[in-house]
This record gives structure tokens, C-alpha cells and sequence, in this order.
């Protein structure tokens, strides 16, 4: 497009705007008097003119807007906004081929009072057929909004919607070729924004699998799909941003702030559930359709998360922000992708005495094991204690799929409370190369200890590869027998942590019993961890499941023999690679030994030794499951 061809360009001025921030009338177009005359002798004069107005009521900012509009949907063309502050009592409807303009953070579209309604909202076309034959006709699907603030007047409107019908936006997007570069949307008395694609389309490229159609009236002149530049949402009633589509739109920059409620100096007593989703949460983001989000920062969802990926949805994040909110994400196992960087703060908020996780990922009907793995390289949490909120209760993440991590960060400044990592019952395979934990104490959202790493009864092949916990009330607690899992290839650190002890085996010993299962504070030896063989031994190394054969002869005998087996406690049948063995002889002369593992049964093992010596002496045989 050519910015200096004004036939490319206009002014909602030009269209009999005002802009001064006040609400006029379109009644003053035709009354003597005021400084808005235009010389119309009635309604029916200006309809001529302006067919969309009704009433004499309706504001002259509407009127002359939707002119605007209407005109670019015949004729695409920028329609600029320069910094004026339009007051609208209507909904304005965009119908392709405008790209609004205006002074980021000047130019303002604002609900006069009363209005009830939604500020920008796009014609739909759910059918590919009307959609390519309306371009044909003249129709153009593509447009735009850039440096304009979409303002929801939210403490002049009326009472709060409990329908859906009467469910009010900030903005409705139908299009697939919408783009946005500066955009903020503030005080909605509804939905912030939401996007979503038309019923049967699928790409933004007009295509019908034989002919291609270009952007057909685009002032762009390119094929390429648009984007979301960058985007603020602050106050909103309900979900601040609502993605559906197209999946081929990223979105580079979003910021939202308080969703759920418009007075962030008090917060609201009567919890509320969405109306979009009822009876579900009201997340600041929803993600309901494959989405890329460059730079997400989220603060203060009061009824629900800041984040929410839909199941079998593609999702991939670079940057990640999140502070105050009842929950950070919340996500099924069936959705794929990943998060490059996660940042979690002040997840303070709990609503009935329910505290949500920064980070939770559920195991929902449609996960399936291990297929469809997200992958967070890195998760930082920093549930700093704030004076409204000494203890930032709630388990840091939740886990009860089977994702895969790079690295969890957990330190904090301040004593937080609440588990740090929960690896759920139904999780399968769950990864986490990478897990750091400072100054988990004090009492969990469940009434218990707060422990560093949560495993519930029932995980399945979790691996945890590096484990570091300091200044920690409890560091690694397992509730039940029937799980199984490893902590290998890696190290385990304990430093600094509190005498209410460090390993907690629920599913072995009795939680009462749980300061003589721990004594003291030592290092740390993991052997066997597949039975859960877990002991504090101030740096000796301990295997269980031991089978210690000894075999003692003198010279006159030609050789010696000696079995034994002995049942062992691992979840399934041992392989070799499970089994570590020593031998020692204690006489003169190193004598012909055959030694080792005899059988490895589902319950049991068995180890066997034979020796031929010309001289007396001792042979110790230990072979041990790890």
C-alpha cells in the first residue's frame, strides 16, 4: 500500500466525527443551536445519508465511525483515528477492508454510559462458499486495528450479564485476516477479546483446494497471514483474551491484568464461573485452538488461571510471566508443544479454603501416555511472601500427566509454604532433568508438612535426573507402596534442612514414625530406589535387598560350593542391569572362583559361588538389587 496515495487513506473526521471525549448526539445534526448543526431538518435527512442510524439518540462518534467502516468494506483504506476520543453507544461493526489507525495510547473508541453492549465486533461468514463469493462480489475479508485504546466504560454500565446472549467484548473477531499492532482494551464489563475462525475455514489463505484467491481488496498488497503484534487487556469482568483461531496467527506481545474483576483495590467476595465455559474457571487466557504466544505477561486472574491450553491443543510459548493469580496454567495431558521459559510469582490467591498450583497439568479423558508430551525447558517459581499474604500457600506444580522438564528453579527469598513439585498419581513417565528447591516449610494447602517433592501412590517410570533441596521442611515424600519410579544419573543434594526429617516413605514406614526413619541430617543414599530403599546414613552407602553368600574351606578339599536366595521387593522382575556384585577372599592366593547370579525371579534372586583353592581361606560373595 502506498501511505502518501490519500485515496488510500481517510479520516473519521471526514465522516463527521467529533471527538472531543463527550457523548453528542445524533439529534444535534439537525437541531438549531448547537455547535454540532449540520443542517439536517430531521432524522430522516441524516438516514439518507448515514442508513445504519436509528435513532436520534445514537452518538455521532458511532455514526460517523460506522460510516467509515462500511465505506471501507466497498473500498479498502486506512481509516485514521489521529488522537481522538470517539464515544460510541453502539456496537461497531466491522465488515472487512478497514484498518483502524490511531496515536498508540491517544486515540480512544469509548462506551458512553449505558451502552451494555460490545465496543468492535466483525461480520462472521461460516461458510466457505458465501466467504469467497462475498470477496468476489466486492466484500474483502482483511483489515486491522493499530494504536487504539478500546475502552469499556465498565463503571457506567449496567448490571452484570448472567447470560451468554447478553455477554458483552471489548472485541469479537470473526476473520481470519485481522491484524493488530498496538491495541489496548480496558474496563469490560465481559470478555476482553476473543478471535476465532470462521466455521469452515481453516488457513487465512482463501483456498478451495483448486484455486487460490489472494487478499482481494487488501490495501497490504501482500499474501502473507497477519499477526498480534501487541496487545494489553486490563480489567475485565470475565476472560481478559479468548483464542480460537486461525491457527496460523502468532501472537508476539500480550499483557492482561485483573481479570475477573474491575476494582483491583477490592477484591470481590461472590466468586463467579464463566459464561463462556459454564461452570469452569475463568482463565485470563484461554487458548482454545493451536496458538503460538511470543511474550505472555499475566497478573491477577482472581477466578481461575492466568494461562488455560486446551486438551489436544498445540501450543508453544517463548516467555512466560505470571504474578498474583489463583493458578498460573492450567492444562490437559493431551495438549503438545512446549514453554521455553515459565515464570511463576505470588500464586497467592484461594477462593472457599481451594488453593490452586502455579503449574498444573490434569490427566483428563482424552490424555494418552507418553504421546503427546509437553516440554517446559525452564520453569522458575517465585512464590515470594507478600504482607497480604504471608504464606504463599499452594503446591508449586503439579504434574499428573507425564511432562517433560528442563529445569525447575524453586528458590525464594522468603519461607514459602506449600509442596513444591507433586508427581501425580496417574503420571506416566513424567521427566525432570533438573529440580532445585529452597525453603519449602511450613503447612501445605492439604493440612500436611510441605515437602520439596511430592510422589503420589500410583505414579508409573518418573524420572528425576538432578535433585537439590535446601532449608526445607521435608525434601522427598512418597505416599504409598504401589508406585515406581527413579532418581538417577544425577546427584542429590540435602543442605541446611530442618530436624523434622528429610525422607518421608508413607507407603513403607508410618508417616508418626517419620523422624526415626530419618535421623538426623547426613547425605543421602538412593539404592534400590525401585522398592523405595531410601536411608539417611551420614555418608555411608547402604544397599538393600542384600544376598551375602560366605564360603569357608581349607586346602584338603578340592572345592566349595554354596547358594542362597533370598525374596526381594521390586515392582517387577529384576534385569541384570539392576544387579551389582563384590567379591572378597580373605586367604593367600587368589584361587578360581565362579561366582554370581543364579536366578532373578519376580520375587525372589539367587546368587551361587564355587571355588577351587590350594589354600585355606574366606570367600565373601555380596550381590545386591540397585
Amino acid at each position: 500500500m502506498d501511505v502518501n496515495n490519500m485515496h488510500d487513506i481517510v479520516s473519521v473526521m471526514d465522516f463527521g466525527a467529533i471527538g472531543d471525549g463527550g457523548y453528542h448526539p445524533v439529534s444535534e445534526w439537525y437541531t438549531h443551536g448547537t455547535s454540532t448543526y449540520r443542517g439536517y431538518a430531521n432524522l430522516a435527512e441524516v438516514q439518507a445519508d448515514y442508513p445504519h442510524v436509528t435513532s436520534g439518540e445514537q452518538s455521532i462518534d458511532w455514526a460517523a465511525a460506522q460510516a467509515a467502516l462500511n465505506a471501507a468494506a466497498i473500498s479498502p483504506r486506512y481509516i485514521d483515528l489521529h488522537d481522538l476520543k470517539l464515544v460510541t453507544s453502539e456496537t461497531l461493526i466491522w465488515k472487512g477492508g478497514a484498518f483502524l489507525k490511531g496515536v498508540p495510547g491517544r486515540a480512544v473508541i469509548k462506551l458512553m454510559a449505558g451502552a451494555n453492549c460490545t465496543i468492535l465486533e466483525s461480520d462472521r461468514f461460516d461458510y466457505w462458499a458465501a466467504w469467497k463469493n462475498g470477496s468476489n462480489l466486492g466484500y474483502p475479508m482483511d483489515g486491522g486495528i493499530e494504536g487504539v485504546i478500546l475502552d469499556g466504560n465498565a463503571g457506567e454500565q449496567g448490571d452484570v450479564s448472567n447470560s451468554l446472549e447478553d455477554l458483552v467484548y471489548g472485541m469479537r473477531i470473526h476473520s481470519h485476516r485481522f491484524g493488530i499492532g498496538w491495541l489496548q482494551v480496558r474496563r469490560i464489563k465481559g470478555v476482553g477479546i476473543l478471535t476465532q475462525y470462521n466455521t469452515a475455514l481453516m488457513y487465512s489463505f482463501r483456498t478451495d483446494g483448486v484455486d487460490d484467491y489472494g487478499l482481494q481488496g487488501s490495501p497490504l498488497g501482500s499474501p502473507s497471514p497477519y499477526d498480534f503484534r501487541q496487545i494489553n487487556v486490563i480489567d475485565t469482568l470475565y476472560e481478559a483474551f479468548v483464542f480460537k483461531g486461525p491457527a496460523d496467527i502468532p501472537i508476539w506481545h500480550l499483557t492482561t491484568n485483573y481479570c475477573g474483576w474491575l476494582d483491583n483495590s477490592t477484591i470481590p467476595t461472590v466468586p463467579r464461573t464463566s459464561l463462556l465455559y459454564p461452570g469452569e474457571e475463568i482463565h485470563s487466557v484461554r487458548v482454545q485452538t493451536a496458538c503460538k504466544i511470543g511474550y505472555l505477561n499475566s497478573n491477577g486472574a482472581l477466578y481461575g488461571r492466568s494461562l488455560y491450553v486446551a486438551p489436544f491443543t498445540r501450543f508453544h510459548g517463548d516467555t512466560i510471566i505470571v504474578t498474583g493469580s489463583w493458578g498460573a496454567l492450567l492444562m490437559d495431558g493431551s495438549a503438545f508443544g512446549s514453554i521455553a521459559a515459565l515464570s511463576i510469582q505470588q500464586n497467592a490467591f484461594a477462593w472457599g479454603g481451594v488453593y490452586k498450583p502455579g503449574l498444573e497439568i490434569t490427566f483428563g479423558n482424552g490424555s494418552v501416555i507418553n504421546k503427546n508430551r509437553f516440554s517446559f525447558p525452564q520453569v522458575s517459581l517465585r512464590r515470594l511472601t507478600t504482607p497480604a499474604n504471608p504464606n504463599a500457600i499452594g503446591p508449586g506444580i503439579v504434574d499428573r500427566a507425564g511432562a517433560q522438564f528442563g529445569i525447575i528453579d524453586g528458590i525464594d527469598s522468603n519461607s514459602v509454604a506449600g509442596h513444591g513439585l507433586v508427581i501425580g498419581a496417574t503420571n506416566r513417565g513424567g521427566i525432570y532433568e533438573s529440580v532445585n528447591f529452597d525453603s519449602i516449610q511450613g503447612t501445605s494447602h492439604d493440612g500436611t508438612e510441605s515437602a520439596a517433592v511430592m510422589i503420589e501412590a500410583g505414579a508409573r517410570d518418573w524420572r528425576i535426573a538432578e535433585l537439590r533441596l535446601t532449608n526445607c521442611n521435608r525434601n522427598l515424600v512418597n505416599f504409598g507402596e504401589n508406585m515406581r519410579g527413579v532418581v538417577r544419573d544425577g546427584t542429590i543434594e540435602i543442605n541446611q534442612n530442618l530436624v523434622t526429617g528429610q525422607i518421608a516413605l508413607e507407603g513403607v514406614v508410618p508417616a508418626s514414625q517419620l523422624n526415626s526413619v530419618v535421623p538426623g541430617s547426613g547425605n543421602i543414599a538412593i539404592d534400590n530406589i525401585s522398592s523405595w530403599g531410601l536411608e539417611i546414613l551420614d555418608g555411608t552407602k547402604r544397599y538393600y535387598n542384600r544376598s551375602k553368600i560366605t564360603v569357608t574351606f581349607d586346602g584338603s578339599i578340592a572345592g566349595a560350593h554354596s547358594t542362597a536366595e533370598v525374596p526381594h521387593a521390586m515392582w517387577r522382575k529384576p534385569h541384570l542391569r539392576d544387579v551389582k556384585q563384590g567379591l572378597f577372599w580373605s586367604g593367600a592366593n587368589w584361587p578360581n572362583i565362579h561366582a554370581g547370579v543364579r536366578t532373578l525371579e519376580a520375587g525372589s534372586f539367587s546368587a551361587a559361588a564355587f571355588v577351587h583353592a590350594i589354600a585355606p581361606g574366606t570367600l565373601t560373595l555380596t550381590v545386591d538389587l540397585g
